[in-house]
């Protein structure tokens, strides 16, 4: 097990805790679920790119992994206590901390892409608002 590893198994411990304690339940919930989905595309983009190049390389590849995880995590860590940064910190932590959750969610097939967005739609209460728009009922009155 490398520190890569170590690094991204106490993200997805201590974010969500850390979330919990400083503001609840569902915002734990919410950095849970986004690293359960990013993380192991994370992991797996890694060891496919570890495989590809040049033993040499390995070592500035594992450190750029790195890199991009503890930005994710800062990024994360930040949201927590949400307030306008400076830009920055914007640049050099949430650009490329946004960069490497998105390209975690590169290897989740489309089935559970599109799971995951029918399940946040659902979840929150804008869906109503749109089930009412589109029922004829609402329209002839």
């Amino acid at each position: 097990m490398s520190i890569f590893h170590i690094l991204a198994a106490s993200t997805a411990v201590c974010i969500p805790v850390y979330a919990w304690i400083v503001r609840g339940r569902t915002y734990a919930i919410f950095a849970a679920v986004i690293l359960a989905f990013s993380l192991p595309g994370m992991l797996i983009v890694q060891a496919r790119l570890a495989s590809w190049v040049a033993p040499q390389w390995s070592p500035w590849l594992d450190a750029a992994f790195m890199v991009s995880l503890a930005t994710a995590a800062v990024h994360l860590i930040h949201l927590v206590r949400a307030r306008l940064r400076s830009s920055w910190f914007r640049w050099l932590i949430s650009v490329p901390g946004q960069t490497t959750v998105a390209a975690g969610f590169m290897t989740v097939s489309d089935t559970a892409k599109w799971i995951a967005i029918l399940g946040m739609l659902l979840g929150r209460l804008e869906i109503f608002t749109l089930l009412v728009l589109i029922t004829p009922t609402f329209w002839r009155h």
